[in-house]
C-alpha cells in the first residue's frame, strides 16, 4: 500500500512540485522490497505443486498474488522514474526481481534505439544485468537502425549474441532469437563466424521433441522438432557459404526437401520481411506453436489463458474512462484459472491493473535535470 500511494503521489506531484518527483518514486520502489516474496521462491513452490500435479494451495496461490503485486508496482516506479533519472533506475536494477529487471532493461534499450543514442544502446547490450536474458529483439532493432558505416558494431552485437545463445540456448517461434539474427545479418559477419553460429544453433537444438508449427499467411509449415525448423531457417544462408556441407545437411533430414521446394528461401519465403534492412510495413509472420517442452498445456489450455488475459486487458482499458465500470466488471473475473502450471489469477491482475491505470495512466513525468 505505502509503494501504491507514494506512486501515486508522484503523478501528483509532478504538476506542483516536481523536483519531489524522483524520491517519491525511489522510495515506492524501495517499499516494494518489504513485500517478502521472491520470483525464485515462488517459481520453487508452483513446480512442486506442478510435479504433484496439484492445484496450489491457498498459502502459495496468496504468495502468487503477492508477487505479481509486487512486480507490478516495481515496474511502474522504475517505469516512471525512467523519465526522471535513468542512472538511478540503473541502480536499483538489482534489487529488481528478475522479470522486472528483464521489462525495465529493455525499456532501456528501446528508448536508446528510439533516440538513436547507438552508443549508448551498444553499452547497455554489453552490460545486461544477472539473470536477464539476451533481449535479441532490442538487439535486432539495435543493427537494423544502425547506419551501413557502423558494421563493426553490428559484427560485435552479432558476437555478443552469440556468446548469449551459447550460454543460454533460446527458440522463439515467429520471432527474433538467435538463429533469426543470423538469416537477417549474416552478410555483415566474417564467414567463418556465421558458420560457427549455425553449428552452434544446430547443434544446440534440442527443443520441441513433439513438434511444432509455423503459421503464415503463405501457409502453415510442421516440423517434428527444433532441430528439423531449424534446418529449414538456416539451410538458405548455409548453402551461399558451404553448398556442399548444405547438401550433406538436407541429405540427412527427412523433411526439408519437401519443405524447402515449396519455400526454397526458408523462413524468408514466409516473411519477406525477416532482412536486414528497416521496412515500412510491418512483419506479415503470424506465429507459430510449439507441442512439446513438457508443458503440459493443451491448446484448449491456451484458449483459457489467454480468453482470461484478454478480459484483464479489457479492464484494464475501461479504467480509464469509467473506473467504477471497471471494478464492477473485475469482480465478474475468476478468481483463477488454468491448470496446475501456468495458473493465473485474473480477478486479482484486473484489481492490480485499475489501481496502476487510476494512479499513473495519464501522467506524465519530467525531467527536473
Amino acid at each position: 500500500m505505502r509503494s501504491y500511494l507514494l506512486d501515486a503521489v508522484a503523478g501528483g506531484l509532478s504538476k506542483c512540485a516536481p523536483g519531489r518527483v524522483r524520491n517519491a518514486l525511489v522510495e515506492s520502489f524501495t517499499a516494494t522490497l518489504s513485500i517478502p516474496e521472491s520470483q525464485e521462491e515462488v517459481d520453487q513452490r508452483r513446480r512442486r505443486f506442478a510435479l504433484a500435479r496439484e492445484k496450489p494451495d491457498e498459502a502459495t496461490t496468496e504468495s502468487i498474488l503477492n508477487l505479481q503485486t509486487k512486480q507490478g508496482l516495481q515496474e511502474s516506479a522504475l517505469r516512471h522514474l525512467l523519465t526522471v533519472d535513468e542512472a538511478k533506475v540503473e541502480s536499483l536494477l538489482p534489487r529488481a526481481e528478475p522479470n522486472v529487471r528483464a521489462s525495465v532493461f529493455s525499456w532501456m534499450l528501446s528508448r536508446a534505439i528510439d533516440a538513436k543514442k547507438f552508443d549508448r544502446a551498444l553499452a547497455l547490450l554489453g552490460q545486461i544485468p544477472s539473470r536477464v536474458r539476451f533481449p535479441y529483439g532490442q538487439a535486432t532493432q539495435l543493427m537494423l537502425n544502425l547506419p551501413p558505416e557502423r558494421d563493426q558494431d553490428k559484427q560485435e552485437i552479432f558476437r555478443l549474441a552469440m556468446a548469449a545463445d551459447r550460454e543460454r540456448h533460446t527458440l522463439i517461434i515467429g520471432g527474433d532469437d538467435f538463429g533469426s539474427m543470423i538469416v537477417r545479418f549474416w552478410r555483415h559477419t566474417p564467414p567463418a563466424i556465421v558458420l560457427d553460429a549455425i553449428h552452434q544453433v544446430l547443434d544446440a537444438a534440442h527443443f520441441a521433441e513433439e513438434g511444432l508449427t509455423l503459421n503464415a499467411a503463405s501457409g502453415n509449415v510442421g516440423f517434428r522438432n527444433e532441430h528439423d525448423y531449424r534446418v529449414f531457417e538456416l539451410l538458405p544462408v548455409l548453402k551461399q557459404l558451404d553448398n556442399d556441407e548444405a547438401d550433406r545437411l538436407l541429405q540427412g533430414s527427412q523433411q526439408a526437401p519437401f519443405q524447402l521446394k515449396q519455400f526454397p528461401n526458408g523462413i524468408q519465403s514466409l516473411d519477406p520481411s525477416i532482412g536486414d534492412q528497416k521496412r515500412a510495413n510491418p512483419r506479415t509472420f503470424l506465429g507459430g506453436s510449439i507441442g512439446g517442452l513438457d508443458r503440459g498445456v493443451s491448446n484448449e489450455t491456451d484458449e483459457v489463458l489467454n480468453a482470461a488475459n484478454a478480459r484483464v486487458q479489457a479492464v484494464a482499458r475501461m479504467a480509464d474512462d469509467n473506473p467504477r465500470q471497471a471494478i464492477a466488471a473485475a469482480a465478474t473475473l475468476p478468481e483463477a484459472v488454468g491448470p496446475v502450471w501456468p495458473l493465473e489469477l485474473p480477478r486479482a491482475q484486473a484489481y492490480l491493473a485499475i489501481a496502476l491505470k487510476r494512479s499513473q495512466g495519464s501522467t506524465h513525468y519530467k525531467s527536473t535535470a
